[in-house]
C-alpha cells in the first residue's frame, strides 16, 4: 500500500506519545505501507523537523532528525514530478502532497486536516485522503 503522509501527521507521530494514532502511522512506515516523496515534500519535512519548537515537541537531537530524514530518503519512493495539479484546495501549501500522491498513484494521502481537502477539485484522483485513525482501520492495526 502507498501513501502520502502530510507534515503534521509526521510531526505529531514523532512526538513519541505512544498511545497515539499517528505514533503507530510512522512506526509502521516502510513496514505495512510505504511512503512516497518528492523533492518538495521531503524538503517541508526537513524544513519542519529542524524548527526549533517542532525538536521541542518531538524531543528528538538534530542526530535524531537527520537518523529520521535518512530513513525517509531510503525507505521512501522518491517521486519526480512533471505536472502540477492546482485542485483548489484551501491551503495551496498541501498542493505538494496532492501532486506527489497522484504522480505517485497513491492509495492514500494521511492527514490531520482533511477538512482542507473538502470542497477541491480531487474527484477524477484515485486515492483518498483520510486521517490517521482512518488509515490504520485500512492497515488493520
Amino acid at each position: 500500500m502507498l501513501a502520502v503522509l502530510d507534515t503534521n501527521v509526521l510531526v505529531s507521530g514523532l512526538a513519541r506519545y505512544e498511545s497515539s494514532v499517528t505514533y503507530a502511522v510512522v512506526r509502521t512506515m516502510g513496514k505495512a505501507w510505504d511512503l512516497a516523496i518528492t523533492p518538495a515534500v521531503f524538503l517541508e519535512y526537513e524544513d519542519v523537523l529542524h524548527r526549533d519548537a517542532v525538536r521541542r515537541l518531538t524531543g528528538l537531537s538534530m542526530q535524531e532528525v537527520k537518523q529520521v530524514l535518512d530513513f525517509i530518503a531510503q525507505a521512501g519512493l522518491q517521486i519526480c514530478i512533471y505536472y502540477a495539479w492546482r485542485p483548489n484546495l484551501v491551503d495551496e501549501g498541501d498542493n505538494k502532497f496532492v501532486d506527489c500522491a497522484v504522480t505517485a498513484g497513491a492509495d492514500y494521502l494521511v492527514t490531520g486536516n482533511v477538512r482542507h481537502y473538502r470542497n477541491s477539485e480531487l474527484g477524477p484522483f484515485d486515492f483518498k485522503v483520510v486521517t490517521p485513525r482512518e488509515f490504520l482501520a485500512v492497515l488493520n492495526l
